[in-house]
């Protein structure tokens, strides 16, 4: 709809114009001389017309169709256990995953078992100043949970 719309009053512009113009006929001001946009009163006598609301109408109706046809599509990033099954693909972990794989802990838990080198943060340049997310490394935090099943 969102496309239809501006071709439908680029049309009508400039049918507008055409008929205003281009067929002798003797009719009022219809178009702006500074712009070519039709003037607000003819937009508004074409608005009130049975044939616009029926466009309106059909218009809707087309938005309807096209809307019920197009689900949206959700995108979902990996799990905690895809990363975790595949660490060469998913080398890194947020800290609210590293939360959720070990039945969440808290986050001064994990901060913890970072220094006392239980788990590995991912080195990332980051930028001067700029705060960046708590990324692990998903080998690390695999390693930590087999240790601690055994």
């Amino acid at each position: 709809m969102d496309r239809i719309r501006p071709v439908a009053n680029e049309f009508l512009r400039k049918f507008t114009i055409e008929a205003y113009y281009g067929k002798g006929l003797h009719l009022p001001q219809m178009t702006s001389h500074v712009n070519g946009s039709i003037l607000p009163e003819v937009r508004q006598d074409f608005e009130d017309s049975a044939e616009w609301r029926e466009f309106e109408d059909e218009l809707l109706a087309v938005a309807d169709a096209a809307g019920a046809e197009q689900k949206p599509k959700v995108i979902r990033g990996p799990t905690v256990r895809e990363k975790l099954d595949d660490p060469s693909t998913y080398p890194t972990m947020t800290l609210d995953e590293v939360r959720r794989a070990t039945s969440g802990v808290s986050r001064s838990t994990v901060y913890r078992w970072a220094d006392e080198g239980k788990l590995k943060r991912a080195d990332l340049k980051k930028r001067r100043g700029a705060r960046g997310r708590a990324l692990f490394l998903t080998t690390s935090v695999k390693a930590m949970l087999e240790s601690s099943s055994e």
